[in-house]
């Protein structure tokens, strides 16, 4: 028995001659068979690859944003009131403005323009928890991610990035548990 492709041309598995004409079909279908499974692999791979990208954007959101939370925290502490709404311009790759809305620190993403569309923009919101009690506690909350138990949401999350791409703690339970 010959080693070689699954349809050889003029030959059958016996020895048995094909027109070539229909060694030619089987040829062009498995070359199709062959193509669509790449073409499926492929697919598969870009996908993860873009959402890959998209959580890299928000690092940068994250860490532009480490900085602004301290200092809102450290205006609380001294103060014990929120500080007024603020809004900076900051030069990052992907993040165009930081602001503080009074209860929300609001990162603003731009995205990479393409040629049918304008760049569109995402927002990602932190917002502060804190406890009812005599020492307060502040907890950031990041996306629509939910308080913990015994502590009070001071604002409502304007995030737009898809769930999809928000990392986990940022989620809210209902998607996390599905």
């Amino acid at each position: 028995m010959r080693l070689g492709l699954l349809f050889l041309p003029g030959k059958r598995y016996q020895d048995e001659t094909v027109p070539l004409e229909e060694a030619d079909r089987r040829y062009f279908l498995e070359f199709v068979i062959v193509f669509a499974i790449i073409s499926g692999l492929i697919a598969l791979y870009v996908r993860q690859f873009t959402v890959g990208i998209e959580k890299a954007k928000l690092v940068e959101a994250f860490s532009v944003t480490q900085t602004a939370r301290g200092e809102v925290i450290l205006h609380y502490a001294e103060t014990g009131k929120w500080p007024e709404p603020l809004e900076t311009e900051i030069g990052g790759n992907y993040v165009s403005s930081v602001r503080w809305s009074g209860h929300a620190l609001v990162s603003e993403l731009r995205l990479p323009e393409t040629p049918t569309q304008e760049s569109p923009r995402w927002t990602l919101s932190f917002t502060p928890v804190t406890n009812q009690g005599p020492t307060a506690v502040v907890v950031w909350l990041c996306g629509d991610a939910e308080p913990p138990p015994g502590m009070i949401r001071k604002a409502a999350s304007i995030t737009s990035v898809p769930a999809s791409v928000l990392p986990s703690t940022c989620r809210p339970r209902r998607y996390i548990d599905e």
